[in-house]
């Protein structure tokens, strides 16, 4: 099974491609709303040939700008584009996340990060593709594909995901 993995933003999206290589979709604030553009063709591009797709979804703790930025490219990835390419995608929620990575569905990002580098001996360029990295592993672990097995209490975390 070939998953790529997501953690959705307009300035740096973080990705998590089949064989576990890690990358980040950077996007200038400059060219407004034609980052979606730049997203889209990228997101097409690692999910081509892909049998899932794993996203961290949308939180309602977003405020202001944030949340309709953030919107956006979620209504351009998992709305349109998977649709349009025929993909099966799941979100994962940011807790449900952090509890896989860490046991601790209240951690900050530097715990997962630690988590990665305990677990996979992996450092990040940043916490977006840490975030995929997770989300990929998620997917692995759900599926039975996993190289590492984790805690039971982080593995039961992906409980209240609902796969395809």
């Amino acid at each position: 099974m070939k998953i790529t993995a997501l953690d959705l933003s307009i300035t740096a999206t973080g990705v998590c491609l089949p064989d576990g290589t890690v990358s980040t979709i950077r996007t200038r604030t400059a060219d407004g709303d034609r980052r979606l553009l730049v997203i889209e063709d990228a997101v097409r591009s690692v999910a081509t040939g892909v049998d899932l797709v794993v996203l961290e979804a949308l939180t309602g703790n977003l405020k202001g700008s944030a949340s309709v930025t953030i919107g956006k490219v979620h209504g351009v990835v998992d709305r349109l584009l998977m649709r349009e390419m025929e993909i099966p995608y799941v979100e994962v929620s940011p807790s449900t996340l952090k509890k896989f990575a860490s046991g601790n569905g209240n951690c900050n990002k530097i715990e997962m990060g630690v988590s990665a580098m305990q677990r996979f001996g992996l450092r990040f360029r940043d916490d977006n593709q840490c975030d995929a990295f997770w989300l990929h592993q998620a997917a692995l672990t759900h599926y039975g594909l996993a190289d590492v097995t984790l805690p039971a209490v982080q593995r039961r975390a992906l409980e209240a995901v609902v796969w395809p």
